[in-house]
């Protein structure tokens, strides 16, 4: 018979007792309790290791029914007992090799408590008990012998007499003159008080090692979670989970269809001049000087245009990390039995996420920034001020620069307003006035400055085409660098280092209600015997 109890989630204290004709372990017990509830008759009995909790039985006679019903259900179902009552000398072999393991399996384990129990009219030298605890408590630290039938109270156990038979018991140790002497020392109440504190004594030497190897197990499932989520995650951004969809991207597929579809024809879409009309490109080109051409500047401004879609790819990728997330939160089976863990590892990984965000933010708005600054125009792929003017002629080009300033022949294009002078002329003086406030040009284009304004445009689009090729095979590697990779490289030490702490281990590891209900119903079921 093995009780135990589990608090902490691993047994305390076992108090196993060796299966033996005759030799009163069930009334050992029952007194122990103080209640009526095994089955009562010669031979092996009870037949099997019971766990018992009280609380929740009231009528003991119904439970000494149900484990009778169950033993003889099992009986006929296993046969692993003939239907007549056994004695010792006809049980099989097996059955005492069944037994003498199953009694193994119980008392090798140092937190238990061996009640070796033999009648008194047998021989303690030959006491199948006392052997069996020498075996795993050779110095008998957590061994006691019991002696019952001092009196050969045969006849009262197998009429069913009840545990009112202590009282009848302590007369007969405190009268006896064999007893009366040490009559303190003998019986149920007395084995009570020894087992206490024997219990108590035990319990102090062994709660060390107990929480020592609690928190080994604490810290083993926290780490193996951990272990179990980071290799899920990046075989998930590799492509090699075993969860591969038929029907849908996933994980790091659709990383990719970010890069390669959507931000490609997000910024190929991008047309330098559909905010920008030939008019104002002509205004440009007179008002540019040696050091800002008209090239530079609207370059510069068109190239400022892919800071958003360059950003927004960082969000979206961001977003597939979060996707990826959730979906491992709901594939990793210890993330149901343990929902308070299941939350902090969505808040690291978020977090984690988030700052990660920052340097893969800076580092694309950044690579626009630099190419804004400089204008390469001596780029191999840039087509240059004379292809351009070879593909629109009778244009000026300078030899002498690098990108073409382009001057008009005739830069009496303007039309000025001249203010009216008022008041004579002064002879020999010419008429000299002061600009209009605002100088526009004409509105249309004549054919010089319709020739010059497609050379810029050709220049325009050659060079900006340049940097959308750049942007789009850098944006992806850089998101890649700071943000998808380095989270597959420190995410498992970023969740270590949050999550593996001895302070928060208890309240990561709380179970779910449906966990706790499904134990205790589990548990009634083993003591039904279902």
């Amino acid at each position: 018979m093995s009780s135990s109890t589990s608090g902490l989630g691993t047994e305390i204290v076992g108090v196993i007792n060796k299966l033996q004709d005759s030799s009163g372990k069930s009334s050992v017990l029952e007194k122990h309790l103080g209640r009526d509830f095994l089955p009562r008759g010669t031979g092996i009995v009870t037949r099997r290791p019971l766990v018992l909790p009280f609380s929740k039985f009231y009528d003991f006679n119904k439970i000494r029914d149900e484990i009778v019903r169950i033993r003889k259900r099992r009986q006929a179902r296993m046969q692993a007992f003939p239907p007549k009552p056994i004695k010792p000398s006809h049980i099989p072999e097996y059955i005492e090799k069944q037994i003498r393991e199953m009694l193994l399996k119980y008392i090798s384990k140092p937190a238990c408590i061996i009640l070796a129990v033999t009648a008194a009219n047998t021989d303690l030298a030959n006491s199948d008990g006392l052997k069996m605890a020498r075996e795993v408590d050779p110095e008998g630290t957590r061994t006691i012998g019991v002696l019952t039938k001092v009196d050969l109270m045969q006849r009262d156990i197998e009429t069913n007499k009840p545990i009112s038979a202590l009282e009848f018991e302590r007369e007969y140790f405190e009268n006896h003159p064999s007893y009366k002497g040490k009559a303190q020392f003998c019986g149920t109440p007395f084995l009570a008080r020894k087992l206490n504190m024997i219990l108590m004594h035990h319990i102090r030497a062994t709660l060390p090692d107990i929480k020592a190897r609690i928190s080994q197990q604490l810290w083993h499932i926290v780490l193996s979670v951990i272990t179990e989520f980071t290799n899920e995650f990046r075989l998930t951004i590799d492509g090699n989970t075993n969860d591969l969809s038929l029907n849908e991207l996933s994980g790091g597929a659709r990383i990719s269809f970010v890069f390669h579809e959507l931000f490609n024809n997000g910024i190929k879409s991008i047309d330098p001049f559909d905010q920008v009309k030939d008019g104002e490109i002509r205004t440009m080109l007179y008002n540019s000087s040696g050091s800002t051409p008209a090239l530079f500047v609207i370059v510069k401004q068109q190239i400022k245009r892919l800071e958003d879609p360059s950003l927004k790819c960082c969000q979206l990728v961001y977003d597939e990390l979060i996707r990826i997330l959730g979906q491992l939160l709901t594939k990793v089976q210890a993330f149901r039995r343990y929902p308070a863990l299941k939350e902090r590892f969505n808040a690291v990984v978020v977090n984690f996420f988030k700052q990660a965000m920052n340097p893969t933010m800076k580092l694309v708005t950044d690579m626009v920034a630099m190419q804004a600054c400089y204008v390469n125009t001596t780029h191999p792929d840039f087509i240059g001020g004379h292809k351009a003017t070879a593909i629109v002629p009778n244009v000026l080009v300078p030899a002498n620069l690098h990108l073409p300033v382009l001057i008009p022949r005739n830069p009496k294009f303007l039309r000025i307003v001249l203010c009216p002078k008022t008041g004579p002329k002064k002879k020999g003086v010419a008429a000299m006035e002061a600009p209009p406030p605002s100088i526009r040009p004409q509105n249309a284009l004549n054919e010089r400055e319709t020739m010059e304004t497609e050379v810029t445009k050709l220049l325009i689009h050659s060079y900006f085409n340049i940097i959308k090729r750049e942007m789009i095979d850098m944006v992806p590697k850089a998101i890649s660098l700071t943000l998808v990779s380095f989270s597959k490289e420190n995410l498992q030490r970023e969740l270590l280092q949050e999550l593996y702490k001895p302070d928060v281990l208890d309240e990561l590891l709380k179970e779910s209600d449906f966990v706790v209900s499904r134990r205790k119903e589990v548990q009634t079921w083993i003591v039904a015997g279902v």
